[in-house]
């Protein structure tokens, strides 16, 4: 794979996501996604494709089939399920690009090659979308939590 494509602070930084059982790539796109945001869903998932989400709805059975734009207190409680389910494979992800970040082996040694720098970029644009996404999940589950709202 090519990193030349890297941009420091890249305001249009996407992470690629692919689910085993489907062909296509989607992106998760956090807040500070320069571009449009996946605004036909509730606004806790607009960074996150709504196929990505639908899968993870489709695959939890207690929320399979459930309309997360409707505003009740079951469907709060599904919404708070979906974006914990959302919010610990994502968390899963980022520990693991961690880990591999923290086993690269980058020279220090000045220009000593620039696709590593550029892989660096890389890995810390993925890593820094990632978080994000998960920040934005974890604010809206703490808001249900703030409420009183048992999110289990």
């Amino acid at each position: 794979m090519g990193y030349g494509f890297c941009l420091e602070n890249n305001p249009f930084e996407q992470f690629a996501v692919k689910l085993l059982d489907q062909p296509n790539v989607m992106y998760l796109r956090d807040s500070t996604f320069k571009g449009t945001r996946y605004t036909d869903q509730p606004k806790y998932l607009e960074g996150i494709p709504p196929a990505l989400s639908d899968h993870f709805i489709q695959r939890n059975s207690s929320i399979a089939g459930t309309n997360l734009m409707s505003s009740d207190k079951t469907t709060d409680r599904r919404r708070v399920s979906t974006a914990h389910i959302l919010r610990k494979t994502f968390l899963q992800k980022l520990f693991q690009l961690r880990q591999i970040s923290k086993t690269m082996k980058l020279s220090s040694e000045p220009g000593r090659d620039q696709k590593q720098r550029n892989i660096q970029i890389y890995r810390q644009s993925q890593e820094s979308v990632l978080d994000n996404v998960c920040n934005e999940l974890k604010a809206y589950i703490q808001t249900f939590i703030w409420r009183g709202m048992d999110t289990d």
